[in-house]
């Protein structure tokens, strides 16, 4: 843990365009399951993974996702959209798998910081990549992010309780 940053709550400052990014995924992600008439459109649960999968589009392809944003490149440099990314994800995954599964996640996140600062200084990273984008730096608000997207899925878990986890709708599930 020693090469890792520590995780620091950022301020109102560093935290809005993060959380605009969150806000706006989610309400996209309502807005677009309602007009669809998708009967999953009042679960909280698909619509964090439908979120998720709205800020990746917007991270990696050109132009994101439609009614989001509109930028002619991939947005892999914005590090706001890597932190909602890294939120979403384990918001998600935590609301999924529910609190037994905490300090697995936690683990995993720890991991996967430790190993990007581990191949940054290899100059390896592009063998971290999940998509087109190579993966943001190793940082305490990345860290943060991640951990509090931990923190909101299993209080999003204990207010909507599931039957059971759904693996297939996580876009990069840590769990394998």
């Amino acid at each position: 843990m020693s090469d890792l940053p520590i995780p620091i709550c950022p301020s109102e400052n560093d935290a809005d365009p993060v959380v605009r990014w969150i806000n706006r995924a989610i309400a996209k992600a309502q807005t677009d399951l309602a007009a669809k008439k998708d009967p999953r459109a009042k679960d909280p649960f698909y619509i964090l993974a439908y979120a998720l999968q709205i800020i990746i589009k917007t991270r990696e392809l050109p132009g994101g996702a439609n009614g989001v944003q509109s930028l002619p490149k991939p947005n892999c440099n914005d590090i706001n959209l890597a932190y909602a990314d890294h939120y979403l994800q384990m918001r998600t995954e935590a609301f999924n798998l529910g609190p037994r599964a905490r300090h697995f996640m936690e683990d995993r996140v720890l991991e996967y910081e430790k190993e990007k600062v581990s191949k940054a200084a290899s100059g390896q990273t592009a063998s971290m990549k999940t998509g087109i984008c190579a993966p943001s730096p190793a940082t305490n608000q990345s860290l943060y992010w991640a951990l509090k997207g931990i923190e909101d899925g299993l209080t999003d878990y204990k207010a909507h309780p599931r039957s059971a986890p759904i693996l297939e709708y996580l876009p990069r599930h840590i769990a394998w």
